[in-house]
């Protein structure tokens, strides 16, 4: 729920930072592979897409990424699997099976298979990107088979930009090195993603480490990294500054956590807590305003306040910001 600075309720969709769970398998893993729904970031520098191929009927089967089809095509999910297994660092497939109207009367198939870098949830992505993936007939992705590997579960996953996570080693280059997404076999070892000022952590020395759990062979557990004894360190939100926005005319904010005016200012990051707000200048968008961390990781406070707006994606490089000229005295106003 989000409240602009009258307290009223708005309806206004910030981005949204929550991570859904990655699907569970549907059926027993099987030589690497299982079934469920995956679905996928189609665009940007995030794509999950590592290649789309296409086939009519009984031509040649034809990747938008210059991969060759191996065996006879991709006619069936079966075959599409089998490309996905082929293909470098793809850990997901999409079958899709389309009856195309061939201009006389009759109908064409065609046959797609999208090949993923990741399996996501329905709730990892927009509604207009769900819109778009339609049609499946079939979809799959890697699973490690416990049977033949001890490993350790998944760590519970918090949403927040200005939370330090851990990320493990990559050493067969998978992609599957995110434990929040992914199980993790004995012998990973995973590091902060962030150093924090407060609390004090620091990548470089931090560790979690998963092994097996002595008193129940066969199941993994996870523990620090250097003491073996000793639980991994819980790592938690680094602290947010302050960032003071004056109450002049014709400011408003729409916040998640309501903000009351004190001093004549809104204040964000009050106590270190994080907050998610869209600032409007006499009724005009101006910007989501976000607590993430610096893209400066020597400064001695790892988190700052980020403007966004239209792809655009600015530190705030003051503890204060104004929709006017001197609403700030000591800090002219600049995103």
């Amino acid at each position: 729920m989000f409240f602009n600075s009258q307290g009223v309720c708005l309806l206004l969709l910030l981005g949204s930072f929550a991570r859904a769970d990655e699907p569970k398998c549907e059926e027993d893993c099987a030589g690497g592979w299982c079934k469920t729904m995956c679905y996928y970031r189609p665009q940007g520098d995030g794509t999950d897409l590592i290649d789309t191929c296409t086939q009519e009927g009984t031509d040649t089967a034809e990747c938008a990424g210059g991969g060759t089809v191996p065996g006879n095509g991709i006619a069936t999910e079966e075959d599409c699997k089998i490309y996905a297994a082929a293909t470098d660092k793809c850990v997901a497939y999409r079958f899709i099976k389309l009856n195309l109207p061939d201009g006389a009367g009759g109908v064409i198939v065609k046959y797609v298979c999208e090949l993923l870098s990741a399996c996501r949830s329905r709730g990892d992505i927009t509604d207009e990107q769900a819109e778009q993936q339609d049609f499946v007939v079939g979809s799959g992705k890697t699973c490690d088979d416990p049977a033949d590997t001890v490993i350790c579960p998944t760590f519970p996953f918090s949403p927040g930009n200005n939370i330090v996570r851990w990320i493990c080693e990559d050493k067969e280059q998978t992609n599957k090195n995110d434990p929040y997404y992914y199980k993790q076999a004995v012998g990973t070892v995973c590091n902060p993603t962030h150093d924090c000022h407060a609390p004090p952590i620091t990548s470089a020395t931090m560790q979690a480490k998963c092994i097996e759990d002595p008193d129940n062979l066969g199941t993994g557990k996870w523990v620090d990294g250097t003491d073996e004894a000793k639980d991994p360190a819980a790592l938690e939100a680094c602290k947010c500054p302050t960032l003071r926005i004056p109450d002049a005319l014709g400011t408003n904010l729409a916040c998640k956590e309501e903000l009351e005016v004190n001093n004549g200012d809104f204040t964000l990051g009050v106590g270190g807590v994080s907050n998610e707000c869209a600032l409007f200048c006499d009724n005009y968008f101006i910007a989501d305003l976000t607590c993430e961390f610096a893209k400066d990781t020597t400064a001695e406070v790892k988190t700052t306040w980020v403007a966004s707006w239209d792809g655009n994606r600015n530190e705030v490089k003051k503890d204060c910001l104004s929709c006017w000229e001197g609403g700030c005295p000591d800090n002219p106003p600049k995103i």
